[in-house]
C-alpha cells in the first residue's frame, strides 16, 4: 500500500526525529527551527498525496503538529484519548486502519466523516510520536482501479471497505454491505494485510447477467425470424413447385368425369412446364377424336333412322288412324276420337322429313298433345302451363329435345307425389341473340349430392357411351345442342324441395 510506504519515510528524516526524541526539552528557537521542519515535511507528505484531507504528527507530549486543505486546529489532548489512537501507539510500529469516525479533536466539530491511518514513529532507541494520514471516504475510489466503473455504476455495484475484523470504513451507494454472501450478488473480495483492509465488490447477479439474456433474446428472437423466414420461402418454393402439380391432377380426375378442360398456358420451361404443354396437347387431341367419333355415330344414327323412315308409308299409317278416328266418331265415342287425333298429330311430328323446319312452336304442340295422352292414363293429374315470348314460338330449333325433358319429370318426379302435378314451360329473350327454355315441375326433387353430380356430367365434353346415371334422353339432348351450337349453350338442372328446373340455353334466329 502506497500510505505503508510514505509512513516510513519519516524514519529516515533526521531533522524531524532529531526533534521530537528532544522535543520535551528544546529551547524556543530549536522549536521553531522544529517546527518548521515538521511543517516542510508535511508539506511534503501532502504534495505526495494530495487527496488526503489531512497529515498529523502527533510528540510523545501529545502536541500536534498538522497540515490541512482547511483552515483548523487540533486538541492533542482530546485526539490522545481515542480508543483507535491508543490503538495506533500500542501497534509498535505496525500500520493500523482506523474505521470511518468523526473529529472531536478539531475546531471544525463532528461533521466530517474520515478513516484514518497511522503508525508509531520509532526506532531501536525508542519511539518518536504517531504520524496519521486522515483521508475522506469517497477519496477511496481515486485509488481503485473500479473507479470508473463504479463512476457509472452500470452494474449496480456496491463497493464496501472494511478492516480485517470486518469494522466498516467505507461504503459506496449504493450500500451493498449488508448482502455480503447473498447468492443473488456476486462477491469479489481482495485482503490486503499489508495495509490492514479488505476490498469488496458487491454486484447483483441480476443486473450482471442482464446483457448476457438480453443477448440470449435477442439471439432467440433472431433464431426463430430466421427459421421463419426459411420456412416462408421453403413453403412458397413448395407450394410453386406443387401448385402445378396439384392443378394437373384436378384436371385429370375431372377428365375422368368427362369434362376435359385443358390447363392455363405457361411460360415454365422446366419438367413441369413441358408437362403441362404435353397434358394440354392430349387433351385438345382427345376433344378432337370425340367429337370426331361422335359426329360419326350421328351420322350413322342419322342414317338408320332416316332408312326407317323411308321404310314406313306415312299416308298409309294416318289413313288407318283416320279409319280408326271415323269408327269412333259413328260410335259416338268422343274420348277416342281426340286420343287418335293426338296420336296422328305426334305421329306426323315424328315422321317429319329431313331437311324440314322444326320451331320451338311445333315442339309445344307436340308436348301439349303429348300431356293430353298421358292424362288419360294418370286420369288428368296432369296440368301444363306454358308461358312463351312470341319471337321464342317462331324460332328454329333441333327437333325432339321437349319430349325426353317432360317424360323425366313423369317419372322421375311424380311416381311418388300425390297431388296435381303441374309442368310450367317458359321461353323467354336473354338480350338479341340468346334464347332460355325453362320446365318446371312439382315434383319431389333432386338430392342435392346426386343434382352436383348431374350438373358436373351435363358440362361434359360430348361422349360416345351415354351416362346411365343421367339418362339417355338428357344427355342425347345436351350432346346435340353442345354439337349443334357450341359450347357456349347448355342443358342445367337446378332443384329444391318444391321445384325441379331444366333450363337450355340456345341461339335465336337460328335455322334448324
Amino acid at each position: 500500500m502506497e500510505l505503508d510506504n510514505i509512513t516510513r519515510t519519516t524514519f529516515d528524516d533526521n531533522n524531524v526525529t532529531s526533534f521530537l526524541n528532544k522535543e520535551e526539552y528544546a529551547s524556543l528557537s530549536e522549536k521553531i527551527t522544529g517546527k518548521l521542519a515538521i511543517d516542510k515535511f508535511l508539506y511534503k507528505m501532502a504534495i505526495l498525496k494530495p487527496d488526503v484531507y489531512q497529515i498529523m504528527l502527533v510528540s510523545n507530549q501529545n502536541t500536534v503538529y498538522s497540515y490541512s486543505n482547511t483552515s483548523h486546529t487540533v486538541d492533542g489532548n482530546i485526539l490522545a484519548s481515542q480508543a483507535w489512537f491508543q490503538e495506533i501507539r500500542n501497534a509498535n510500529g505496525q500500520l493500523v486502519v482506523v474505521p470511518v469516525h468523526k473529529q472531536p479533536y478539531s475546531s471544525q466539530g463532528t461533521n466530517t466523516d474520515v478513516f484514518s491511518v497511522g503508525r508509531l514513529i520509532r526506532d531501536s532507541t525508542g519511539s518518536y510520536g504517531v504520524i496519521i494520514f486522515e483521508i475522506e471516504p469517497y477519496q477511496l475510489l481515486k485509488f481503485n482501479s473500479l473507479q470508473q466503473t463504479i463512476k457509472n455504476n452500470i452494474y449496480q455495484a456496491g463497493i464496501t471497505i472494511t478492516t480485517l475484523n470486518g469494522d466498516p470504513i467505507f461504503s459506496t451507494e449504493p450500500d451493498r454491505s449488508g448482502e455480503v454472501g447473498n447468492s443473488d450478488y456476486l462477491t469479489i473480495r481482495n485482503e490486503i494485510p499489508a495495509a490492514g483492509m479488505v476490498t469488496s465488490v458487491i454486484i447483483p447477479k441480476k443486473v450482471l447477467y442482464e446483457k448476457i439474456h438480453r443477448f440470449l433474446l435477442i439471439a432467440l428472437i433472431s433464431g426463430i425470424s430466421i427459421l421463419a423466414v426459411v420456412f416462408l420461402f421453403s413453403y412458397l418454393f413448395a407450394r410453386k413447385v406443387s401448385a402445378p402439380i396439384k392443378r394437373l391432377a384436378q384436371t385429370m380426375r375431372e377428365a375422368e368425369l368427362g369434362q376435359y378442360n385443358v390447363l392455363p398456358l405457361t411460360d415454365r420451361h422446366d419438367e413441369i412446364g413441358l408437362l403441362n404443354r404435353s397434358y394440354n396437347k392430349m387433351i385438345s387431341t382427345i376433344k378432337e377424336l370425340i367429337e370426331d367419333v361422335y359426329m360419326s355415330q350421328l351420322m350413322h344414327k342419322q342414317a338408320q333412322f332416316s332408312a326407317l323412315q323411308s321404310q314406313i308409308n306415312p299416308h298409309m299409317l294416318f289413313n288407318t288412324l283416320e279409319s280408326i278416328r271415323m269408327t269412333a266418331a259413328i260410335n259416338g265415342d268422343k274420348e277416342v276420337v281426340q286420343m287418335v287425333k293426338r296420336l296422328g298429330k305426334m305421329f306426323r311430328f315424328n315422321l317429319a322429313r329431313e331437311g324440314k323446319a322444326n320451331f320451338i312452336s311445333d315442339e309445344v304442340d307436340f308436348i301439349e298433345n303429348y300431356i293430353a295422352l298421358q292424362n288419360v292414363r294418370y286420369k288428368n293429374r296432369f296440368v301444363l302451363q306454358t308461358d312463351m315470348d312470341p319471337k321464342v314460338m317462331a324460332t328454329p330449333v333441333i327437333r325432339f329435345i321437349f319430349q325426353p325433358i317432360i317424360e323425366n319429370s313423369i317419372i322421375h318426379g311424380f311416381t311418388q307425389k300425390q297431388q296435381d302435378w303441374i309442368i310450367v314451360i317458359k321461353g323467354y329473350m336473354k338480350g338479341d341473340d340468346r334464347i332460355v327454355l325453362q320446365f318446371t315441375d312439382n315434383g319431389i326433387g333432386i338430392d342435392p349430392d346426386k343434382l352436383r353430380m348431374l350438373n358436373a356430367l351435363l358440362d361434359a365434353p360430348p361422349s360416345i357411351k351415354p351416362e346411365a346415371s343421367i339418362g339417355i334422353g338428357l344427355q342425347n339432348i345436351k350432346d346435340r345442342i353442345k354439337l349443334q351450337y357450341g359450347n357456349g349453350y347448355y342443358l342445367q338442372i337446378r332443384s329444391d324441395e318444391e321445384f325441379t328446373t331444366v333450363e337450355i340455353m340456345i341461339p335465336a334466329q337460328m335455322k334448324g
